[in-house]
């Protein structure tokens, strides 16, 4: 079994997410205590052990408390280190299983994208003393995030749990400069969570400089021993969800999310959506490196 070391969504192979992916060449995945205490080990966000068996490729990825990760993250590195060691080719598709959930998965060169599991919104934050609770917890004050759709009338994008693998919290935020300066309690962060039945809450903003960018995002989920994230492929696929239906993301149309650029690990995660209702589907991907490795 080799060890490697993958920084996913890389902005030019600079900053990302560090994943540990576990290559178990001979078509079996260690047991459950093993992968648990490995992921225990080291600075990683996530933990991958991958195989590739006659074709058949399993992901099993975990957080660093143990507790199985939602597709994105560790999926990404998982083929970057297969296509790396000979065991998987850029330019073809594949079908995956990441801890049971098939997708598809397209790769190139560095460039690695996958079908997320499907988009639903679960519930809609309205009243005004929940939503001023929500920003108390993220260390700011409310202020509402407005938009002008084709009708003409000025409408307030209100939070929403919405599902992409997981649940999260989507709370619009009203401009970059406050998104950055968020503070989060994560004591009162989890607290909301829970009542809410979501993983984190996935915050984002408009304002950007950059021409094909729609938003950038920061990520807090200390349910999962995560203050904060250096990517969210889920939470970019929820958020893709959340603007679709606002009108702002049509089918079709590519779209750039940025990411971790707090914590000096700048993610850069690009989205794609295909169809519409039961059919839409939402895909995630970006670049990746290898950082090291150990045999």
């Amino acid at each position: 079994m080799k060890r490697v070391q993958v920084n996913v969504f890389t902005g030019g192979g600079s900053g990302g997410c560090p994943v540990q992916v576990f290559i178990c060449r001979d078509g079996m995945l260690p047991a459950s205590a093993g992968m648990i205490e490995a992921a225990g080990v080291g600075d990683c966000q996530e933990t991958a052990f991958v195989t590739n068996d006659g074709g058949r490729i399993k992901i099993e990825s975990l957080n660093r408390d143990g507790r199985k990760a939602v597709p994105g993250n560790g999926s990404v590195a998982a083929f970057r280190a297969l296509i790396e060691e000979g065991l998987a080719l850029p330019g073809e598709d594949y079908d995956a299983y990441v801890n049971d959930f098939r997708t598809s998965v397209k790769t190139e060169k560095r460039f690695i994208s996958m079908n997320m599991p499907q988009s639903r919104v679960l519930s809609m934050v309205k009243m005004k003393e929940s939503i001023e609770l929500i920003f108390r917890s993220l260390g700011a004050e409310y202020e509402p995030v407005s938009f002008m759709p084709a009708c003409g009338c000025f409408r307030n994008m209100e939070p929403m749990v919405v599902e992409a693998g997981e649940p999260v919290l989507i709370v619009p935020v009203n401009g970059r400069e406050r998104l950055n300066r968020l503070e989060p309690n994560m004591a009162l962060v989890a607290e909301i969570c829970k009542g809410l039945k979501c993983a984190g809450i996935y915050a984002f903003a408009f304002e950007t400089k950059d021409i094909g960018t729609m938003a950038h995002c920061r990520g807090f989920y200390p349910l999962e021993g995560i203050d904060e994230s250096a990517s969210s492929p889920a939470g970019v696929a929820a958020l893709s969800f959340y603007l679709n239906g606002f009108g702002l993301f049509p089918q079709g149309r590519e779209a750039v999310f940025y990411q971790g650029e707090t914590m000096g690990a700048c993610s850069k995660l690009i989205a794609f959506i295909k169809g519409k209702g039961a059919s839409m589907e939402i895909l995630v991907g970006g670049e990746a490196c290898t950082a090291d490795s150990i045999s």
